[in-house]
């Protein structure tokens, strides 16, 4: 593809088309954002109310959806959800100090999961799911549920991104019944107590009930709200989950670069009294290198999808996609593209440092998407991860297990990269 500026092909029946100039992907994603507002998706409000979240919604209910949750995710309302990062960070370091003499190892994505699964259930709706402590909750068996590689699950998944009207023609649910059942239960529950609180609440929930109070007009149904609160929680704990244990994996698997990372740590924090706070964490700036570079070499998600909205004629070339083209930006194949990012298989936090990053290579970067409708939640992503690879690093010394089969082999009726047999590692305390 060298020298190309975009390919197509099809996918089963659909007609896909596949842009690989940057330049390109910046008209589509930024410059001429109004030909592409959309993402390929499935949105069903009255059969599938789990569809309805702010990633599938499309042209002017996407816009209302985004003004209605980006006030959740500004630096004071993700600042004030530190302490919650914090709390299960501390019990992410019991849970793994348990799993210290066990000649298994640890099952690294096992466990991140359970930590971001029990950040983002608190954040998201205000209740504890009780993943890193072990007990029996409602969560625990959806979100097993919910991240199963099965055929069904998977093929459902598949048929969002390629044939999206299939949902519609056969009144079929994107997901398991009873898991839309479980969600509208809650925002029920939560929605007929919201009178009796009498202590402000900070979790995603609260917040988008409590604004709307005031409104009048275009107030979103329970449908709706059931569906915020589940991007949400799919969206994050899986994301979060595999960046967290890829980068855990990359540290151990490269002692110096993890050496270099706890000096960090223990630098910050003697610059701030020795107290592990929201203002020592978002100053460590090598270990966000290290994310990065993680979200690089294994991005959550391998293509991000356009819809052309508008017909659209491609500048400098004699090619016109018709409205309802769709669009596959090859994430992945980017962010392993030598001509951005050299020996792209070799793990470089380094790429990110403020000496070597150039204007090219950061647009390039995309794990997060770009563009009005890049990921609204990055920055709780990001500060989620920080903690619990600080408490992490700063208590142990990872190194990987024999048992960890290199080079991986991915699932492959998964959406996000699921190695198989999963990742394992050893920890010590230091």
């Amino acid at each position: 593809m060298k020298g190309k500026k975009f390919a197509g092909y099809y996918f089963l029946v659909t007609p896909i088309f596949v842009p690989v100039d940057l330049d390109l992907i910046k008209a589509i994603c930024i410059n001429d954002f109004d030909h592409f507002t959309d993402h390929i998706s499935h949105y069903d409000e009255k059969n599938d109310p789990l569809s309805t979240n702010i990633f599938t919604a499309k042209g002017d209910r996407w816009r209302a959806l985004r003004s209605k949750t980006t006030p959740s995710f500004t630096s004071s309302k993700i600042r004030s959800s530190f302490k919650i990062m914090l709390k299960y960070g501390q019990t992410l370091q019991t849970a793994l100090s348990e799993t210290i003499g066990d000649s298994k190892g640890i099952d690294i994505k096992d466990l991140s999961l359970k930590y971001t699964g029990d950040v983002i259930t608190l954040c998201a709706v205000g209740v504890e799911s009780k993943l890193l402590n072990g007990k029996e909750s409602p969560f625990k068996k959806h979100i097993d549920k919910l991240y199963t590689t099965d055929f069904k699950p998977s093929f459902f998944l598949l048929m969002t991104i390629i044939y999206p009207q299939f949902f519609k023609i056969f009144r079929y649910m994107t997901f398991d019944k009873t898991l839309t059942d479980f969600f509208i239960s809650i925002v029920k529950q939560i929605r007929s107590s919201l009178d009796k609180c009498t202590t402000p609440r900070n979790d995603f929930l609260y917040l988008l009930l409590h604004a709307q109070r005031n409104e009048k007009d275009d107030r979103l149904s329970l449908e709706e709200l059931a569906g915020q609160c589940f991007g949400y929680f799919f969206a994050g704990i899986e994301a979060s989950g595999t960046t967290l244990s890829f980068t855990l994996y990359e540290l151990a698997a490269n002692q110096s670069i993890q050496d270099k990372l706890r000096r960090e740590i223990k630098t910050t924090l003697e610059k701030h009294n020795e107290k592990f706070t929201y203002e020592a964490v978002i100053k460590m700036e090598y270990m966000t290198n290290c994310i990065f570079e993680t979200a690089r070499k294994y991005p959550p998600s391998p293509v991000m999808t356009r819809v052309c909205t508008k017909t659209y004629k491609i500048p400098n070339a004699d090619l016109v996609l018709e409205k309802g083209t769709h669009i596959f930006i090859p994430l992945y194949g980017i962010h392993m593209n030598p001509e951005y990012f050299p020996e792209p298989e070799r793990y470089d936090p380094e790429r990110f440092s403020q000496e070597n990053l150039t204007k090219e290579t950061s647009f390039a970067f995309m794990p997060f998407g770009c563009g009005p409708r890049m990921c609204v939640g990055n920055k709780f992503a990001m500060l989620q991860l920080k903690v619990a690879i600080a408490l992490l690093v700063l208590r142990f010394k990872f190194s990987v297990h024999p048992d960890t089969k290199i080079p991986f082999r991915y699932q492959p009726n998964s959406f996000v990269p699921n190695t198989i047999p999963p990742i394992r590692l050893r920890a010590e305390r230091i």
